[in-house]
C-alpha cells in the first residue's frame, strides 16, 4: 500500500466483487534498512478508514511485540510474517491479543517448527490462526502427503525450470502463474512455452490463482493475454501445437 486514494479504490472494487477481506502492508520487513518500510502508522489508519467504508475486515502484519496492542487497534487480523516464524516473542504477543493470526511459514521450516510455531500462539489461549506456507523447500511435503495437491504460486519465479521438473514428476503439484505475467511477462511467456511442452495442460494454471484472496493491479489481464498468445503462436508456429488445439487447451 502506498496512498490513502489506492486503498480506497481498491477497498471499493474488491468489495464490489464479493471479498470479505482485505490485506495490506502498513509495516514492510526489509533486507536493506534504507528501502521503502511502509507508511507505518498513517497505513494503518487508511487500512482502518477503508475497512470502516466497506465493511471489509482488515490483515496486516505485525513486526514487534511492543506493537502488537496497538496494531491491533487497527486491524481485525494480526499476520506473522515469513521471517518472524519464530519469533517466539511476538508469538505469545499476539496470543494474547486474542485476534486471528495468519501465521506465514518460515523459510526452509519443516511442518513440525511451523506447527510448534503455532502452538506458542495457541498456548495463549488464541485459537484462531490460519496457516499461510511459502512454498519453498517443498520436495519432502510433496511425498510426505501424497493425497494432497501444491499449487505452486507465482509460477515459482525465478525457478521455472525447477518447477517444471517437479510438476512434470510429482502428480500433486501444479503450476500456478498468479502475478507471474506482471513479475516478468518475458519469464511468463518463455516458461508457459516449456512448460506446455513438458507439463500436462491440466496442472497449469496460466491466469489468476487457485485461492480466495482477490490481487488487484490494473492492466494486469492485458499483459497475461498477450504473453499466453505470444507463447501459444511461437508453439505453432513451430509446430509443437495445431492451431485446432489451442481452444482445448
Amino acid at each position: 500500500m502506498e496512498s490513502r486514494a489506492q486503498i480506497t479504490a481498491a477497498a471499493e472494487m474488491v468489495k464490489g466483487l464479493g471479498v470479505r477481506v482485505m490485506r495490506g502492508g502498513a509495516f514492510k520487513p526489509r533486507s536493506s534498512p534504507y528501502a521503502f518500510q511502509g507508511l507505518g502508522i498513517e497505513g494503518l489508519k487508511i487500512l482502518a478508514v477503508a475497512g470502516g467504508e466497506t465493511g471489509l475486515p482488515i490483515i496486516t502484519e505485525v513486526l514487534d511485540p511492543r506493537d502488537v496492542s496497538w496494531v491491533a487497534e487497527y486491524a481485525d487480523i494480526l499476520q506473522i510474517g515469513t521471517r518472524n516464524m519464530q519469533n517466539f516473542a511476538l508469538l505469545k504477543e499476539v496470543g494474547r491479543a486474542h485476534k486471528p493470526v495468519m501465521l506465514k511459514r518460515g523459510l526452509s521450516a519443516t511442518i513440525d517448527e511451523w506447527l510448534m510455531a503455532a502452538e506458542y500462539i495457541l498456548a495463549e489461549g488464541n485459537g484462531n490462526v490460519i496457516y499461510d506456507s511459502n512454498p519453498v523447500n517443498l520436495t519432502n511435503c510433496f511425498l510426505e502427503y501424497e493425497n494432497v495437491t501444491f499449487d505452486i504460486f507465482h509460477m515459482g519465479y525465478p525457478y521455472m525450470l525447477e518447477l517444471s521438473n517437479l510438476a512434470k514428476n510429482f502428480r500433486n503439484v501444479n503450476i500456478d502463474m498468479c502475478w507471474g505475467h506482471i513479475i516478468s511477462p518475458t519469464a511468463a511467456r518463455r516458461a508457459l512455452r516449456e512448460w506446455l511442452d513438458a507439463v500436462p495442460a491440466n496442472k497449469i494454471l496460466v491466469f489468476g490463482g487457485d485461492y480466495m484472496p482477490v490481487e488487484v493491479i490494473p492492466g494486469h489481464a492485458a499483459v497475461a493475454r498477450k504473453g499466453i498468445a505470444t507463447a501459444l503462436s511461437e508453439l505453432v508456429a513451430d509446430r509443437w501445437l495445431a492451431s485446432s488445439d489451442i481452444p482445448d487447451l
